[in-house]
């Protein structure tokens, strides 16, 4: 594929996004990573379209792969959290948020604490999930 090809499919998919046809986008977009696997961009808009179209195993695997191909790019790294989360491996998502800690700025990551702080006078599950992340994050 040519740059300009892949040019040209990019722009196709996002604008098969935009319009509400996150089946097809999802699909150039999977068509893109197969030809590009390491543009973290593509790897960002598949997870996405993943999520749109009810492929949640599928988001989960675009997300990790974003986060591994940019450790330190913190918006990927609290999407594979949440897809994690969403897919029922709490344990793995907290690791992730750990892992993150130790190489990036955590802002979004200390906003979603303090929500779940406030979440955690009202909900016995947040303050435990809490409990879960403070743990983990305090140890090496």
């Amino acid at each position: 594929m040519s740059d300009d090809e892949y040019r040209r499919k990019g722009e196709l998919a996002m604008r098969l996004r935009r319009n509400g046809d996150y089946e097809a986008a999802y699909h150039l977009f999977v068509e893109l990573i197969s030809r590009f696997p390491q543009k973290f961009g593509m790897h960002l808009m598949a997870g996405d379209m993943a999520d749109k179209t009810n492929r949640f195993e599928e988001k989960e695997k675009h997300f990790k792969n974003a986060s591994r191909l940019y450790p330190t790019h913190e918006f990927a790294s609290v999407l594979y959290f949440h897809a994690l989360l969403d897919n029922g491996r709490k344990s793995d998502a907290i690791l992730e948020m750990k892992r993150f800690y130790s190489v990036g700025k955590p802002n979004e990551y200390r906003q979603l604490i303090k929500d779940l702080k406030e979440g955690a006078i009202k909900s016995e599950s947040s303050k435990k999930f809490l409990l879960q992340i403070e743990d983990a994050l305090n140890t090496t």
